[in-house]
């Protein structure tokens, strides 16, 4: 549904200062962060410097830009996650961006609190800066599906189509160890003591289904070295990921899943949805499988493919060639609606 108006970027810029800025006072970057291992791109974004890896496709025969396809990663990982999926989608003939979330990766830890809004605005002030497309598709996992569901509901005419794999946003009981690790004190004596390091490699391990399948293994291998160099790499990464369990809306954006169901009004006064694409593995038990209902009862217009035998991770592994031929199948649908 993206209107082919590229000046909607330039009116975004007053927006991103007054809603997505943090408060005075609370300013950027302040953790140094080794980044000679970037793969990709850095720049300098309001809140500090932002990592990303942009993959542009050639202009069609009529000259006019390709599709962007952007890419979300989760709660405690980095844009590696998508390394199996973006290549993908760049064959396809699809502009690709991956990103490393504030605090994640080789991008910048914020000194301020990690909010739905703060990452929203991150990507937003991105995509503004590096790749202003007019015509793109988010796909988010887990936390970053949450944060596409999000940027969807506040800009819905810059979003053409959403792939949500287990979104995160609705209520779903949190394990004894987060709800300790929010309260004031406990959450740095279990940074401080690495009880929350301990507790991110088993949630690794939660993540994938079977862990007798030689791809779930090395799935969860690569899971927990790509934890553990970020933790070595990143001294901003533990505290990002504490302020992100006291600060992001994990069980609480139903009002977001509402509006995406409702749709918006376009500057022709029409109501109109952002087309979705639901994705989940049925035996998920980190976004559990049966909030798939709650949310397509809350937004009954996406379309929903299940991944059989699957956990929270496993459509980077056993599920993958399912998992990408369902977000293809969406892409090639949403490549024609300009």
């Amino acid at each position: 549904m993206a209107f082919p108006m590229i000046f909607l970027w330039s009116a975004l810029a007053p927006l991103l200062a007054s809603v997505f800025l943090v408060p005075s006072g609370t300013g950027p970057a302040t953790q140094p962060l080794t980044t000679a291992g970037a793969r990709g791109t850095l720049v300098q974004l309001s809140q500090g410097r932002v990592h990303y890896d942009l993959d542009l496709a050639e202009p069609g025969d009529d000259g006019a830009a390709p599709p962007l396809a952007v890419f979300v990663h989760g709660f405690s990982l980095d844009m590696t996650v998508w390394d199996k999926t973006a290549p993908v989608v760049r064959q396809q003939g699809w502009s690709t961006i991956c990103l490393d979330l504030y605090g994640r990766g080789y991008s910048d830890a914020p000194g301020s609190h990690q909010t739905a809004e703060l990452f929203v605005g991150q990507l937003a002030e991105l995509l503004l800066v590096v790749a202003p497309h007019s015509h793109m598709v988010l796909i988010g996992e887990s936390m970053g599906g949450a944060i596409v569901a999000k940027f969807a509901q506040t800009y819905p005419q810059l979003v053409t189509g959403a792939v949500l794999v287990a979104p995160a946003g609705l209520p779903v009981p949190l394990p004894v160890a987060a709800q300790l690790a929010k309260l004031p004190v406990i959450g740095e004596l279990a940074v401080a003591s690495n009880i929350l390091e301990r507790e991110l490699l088993k949630h690794v391990d939660r993540s994938f289904a079977n862990h007798e399948d030689p791809a779930a293994q090395a799935g969860m291998r690569h899971a927990r070295e790509r934890l553990q160099a970020n933790q070595a790499n990143h001294p901003g990464l533990v505290p990002s990921l504490l302020s992100t369990m006291r600060h992001f809306p994990m069980s609480g954006l139903t009002e977001t899943y509402d509006a995406l169901g409702r749709g918006a009004v376009d500057p022709a006064g029409h109501r109109v949805k952002v087309p979705l694409l639901v994705v989940w593995g049925d035996r998920d038990v980190v976004v559990p499988w049966a909030n798939h209902k709650e949310l397509l009862r809350r937004v009954p217009h996406a379309e929903f493919v299940a991944l059989e035998g699957a956990g929270h991770a496993d459509h980077h592994t056993s599920s993958n060639a399912k998992f990408e031929a369902a977000v293809l199948a969406f892409l090639n649908k949403m490549a024609n609606k300009k």
